[in-house]
């Protein structure tokens, strides 16, 4: 067995060594691992992401606030039930050639004592948001009367804001205002009573 004693010069280089030793593994193991959390966690890209989100909630509620102004409005035609054909050309007139991926979803049509609401489920794809605006102002300025009930728009890349060119999709609910007064049939309307109960129309004579 070796019984070597250590000089005090020695003993200074071990205890240097150890002192490197235990830097090296800190380095390793622990301020690099932290300084990777922190790059996991940097907050400048969730400040980003809310400046986006804001940005996107407030041009939403300004589009919003517009449409709800200009339905308040009595504009367009109340036509005589049933208008569906001249109401989809008018919707095909407003979207055509500013907006693609479009789809239509209708509702089969109701009847309150002589008003027929027709509602429509409107979805498309805008290069923008001012094509977007510009789409949604004409639908509210429809030839035929009807009223705005949903709106929503999200940029196809979540990293942007509704103010960027990266493309809209939008989504928006309308319901058409038509009258049952000289219909020649109320056939496939749905009846509303007081009660709300509903029960489907009977062709007229």
């Amino acid at each position: 067995m070796l019984n070597h004693q250590f000089t005090t010069r020695e003993k200074i280089l071990i205890l240097v060594c150890s002192i490197i030793a235990l830097g090296i593994f800190y380095y390793q193991f622990a301020f690099s691992g932290f300084q990777s959390q922190m790059a996991q966690y940097d907050t400048a890209d969730l400040e980003d992401q809310v400046m986006v989100e804001e940005t996107r909630a407030m041009k939403l509620s300004q589009m919003k606030e517009d449409i709800a102004n200009a339905s308040g409005k009595t504009l367009g035609e109340v036509a005589v039930y049933n208008n569906q054909s001249n109401e989809i050309q008018a919707l095909n007139d407003i979207l055509s050639g500013r907006a693609t991926s479009i789809s239509i979803t209708w509702n089969q049509p109701t009847l309150t004592d002589m008003t027929v609401r027709r509602d429509a489920s409107i979805s498309f794809t805008a290069a923008d948001y001012a094509t977007a605006r510009e789409i949604l102002t004409d639908l509210s300025n429809c030839r035929y009367r009807l009223i705005i009930n949903d709106v929503s728009l999200n940029a196809k890349d979540t990293e942007t804001s509704l103010t960027e060119s990266a493309g809209i999709n939008a989504s928006v609910t309308v319901t058409f205002f038509e009258t049952a007064d000289g219909a020649a049939t109320t056939q496939g309307l749905i009846v509303l009573d007081d009660n709300s109960a509903a029960a489907t129309a009977e062709p007229t004579e």
